[in-house]
């Protein structure tokens, strides 16, 4: 996972769940470290955990009722999102083996006609 630095205004949902993340997962007595390095706020990591934990991050709400995250739980996201991106990329070969097969296909149904053309039949016809 990659955590850019950026002024907490200038950062993405997206983002800002990265250094949640990144944070929950520091050990104890190495937190403090991660939010000076990269200039946020006790306060500002209370409400991007808070929203995280409701589900409100994406949609910029922080929430009235303040949820918690246990480290379980940010483990769970980051294997979900691992899961997510090898689906993702299983996709998308998927995508790629089904557009070279179309391109086979249509080479194929070519070289067939071309074939009729110049008067080579089919099995069938003989």
């Amino acid at each position: 996972m990659t955590v850019q630095t950026l002024t907490p205004q200038d950062l993405t949902p997206a983002q800002q769940q990265d250094h949640v993340l990144a944070y929950m997962s520091c050990r104890q007595g190495t937190k403090r470290e991660y939010l000076d390095r990269h200039g946020i706020s006790e306060k500002q990591m209370y409400k991007w955990k808070a929203a995280v934990a409701d589900g409100d991050l994406d949609a910029n709400l922080i929430p009235r009722q303040t949820g918690k995250m246990t480290s379980r739980e940010v483990a769970e996201i980051r294997r979900l999102r691992e899961e997510v991106a090898r689906l993702e990329e299983a996709k998308a070969k998927a995508d790629a083996e089904i557009e070279r097969m179309g391109r086979v296909t249509d080479a194929l149904g070519k070289a067939i006609d071309a074939m009729h053309g110049h008067g080579v039949g089919s099995v069938e016809d003989e």
